[in-house]
């Protein structure tokens, strides 16, 4: 008698993407922000008009009408169903601006078009990071600082305290809107490239919680810079290197 045994995994087509680009002026960020989010929410739009309509004889699209105002290139590289989101609630993905940085966001589908990154490098900015069709967890590292002109008769390790305990408050962003794992976690000053304030988390809605300590950051006087990577191996901790976190947190 011959027995043969198959082990094997069922398909996931979609997971998440996260694209995060770096401008030198906050004004460019947020101005880059805006029009990228007009164009998401009209594509998207657009996008389930024709797939209530039909393909044929359709318009050129929100999308295609901005890569040609600006140059750009392909839309993508497996047509406009298979790079935009449409499975979700809400099928638009999520753009911000955090300080220097833009973010695009959407917590499931296959890919994002190109152009979307593209168009950073048209605006005088540069891609930093692209994780597309993540299905692990997505790692928020958060360098606080304050500005060399705001430092003077500063305790800034105090101010550095204070956010950390603004962040943990009873309806704060690492108290409500976190993943169960890994836990967040923290540092004060350390390496040079820290800042003031390094602080790790995953969070259940990556731009929810993002966005929240964005503000945070802004209402205790910090500039942020995020980096972002994906947690492929769910066994380790992934922010083993911030423990122990130091110094321990302000009481409440």
């Amino acid at each position: 008698m011959k027995v043969q045994v198959w082990n094997a995994f069922a398909s996931n087509n979609s997971g998440s993407y996260t694209l995060v680009g770096r401008f030198p002026e906050k004004t460019l960020a947020a101005d880059v922000a805006a029009e990228l989010a007009r164009v998401a929410a009209e594509h998207t739009t657009w996008m389930e008009e024709r797939r209530e309509k039909g393909w044929d004889d359709a318009p050129p699209s929100p999308l295609e009408v901005f890569m040609q105002r600006h140059g750009l290139g392909a839309p993508g590289g497996f047509g406009p169903e298979s790079d935009w989101p449409q499975y979700s609630e809400d099928n638009t993905p999520v753009v911000w601006a955090q300080g220097y940085q833009v973010l695009i966001h959407h917590g499931y589908t296959t890919t994002l078009p190109p152009a979307l990154g593209e168009f950073f490098y048209k605006r005088g900015g540069r891609v930093e990071t692209e994780l597309e069709h993540s299905h692990h967890p997505v790692v928020g590292v958060f360098n606080f600082w304050v500005d060399y002109r705001g430092r003077a008769g500063q305790d800034i390790p105090a101010r550095a305290l204070r956010l950390l305990n603004a962040l943990y408050a009873e309806d704060g962003p690492l108290t409500q809107l976190t993943a169960p794992e890994p836990l967040p976690a923290w540092r004060t000053g350390g390496r040079p490239d820290d800042g003031d304030l390094t602080v790790g988390a995953v969070f259940d809605d990556l731009a929810q919680g993002f966005a929240a300590v964005g503000r945070l950051a802004r209402e205790h006087g910090f500039e942020v810079r995020v980096t972002i990577f994906e947690t492929w191996d769910e066994t380790r901790d992934a922010l083993d290197f911030l423990r122990p976190c130091q110094p321990p947190r302000l009481s409440p």
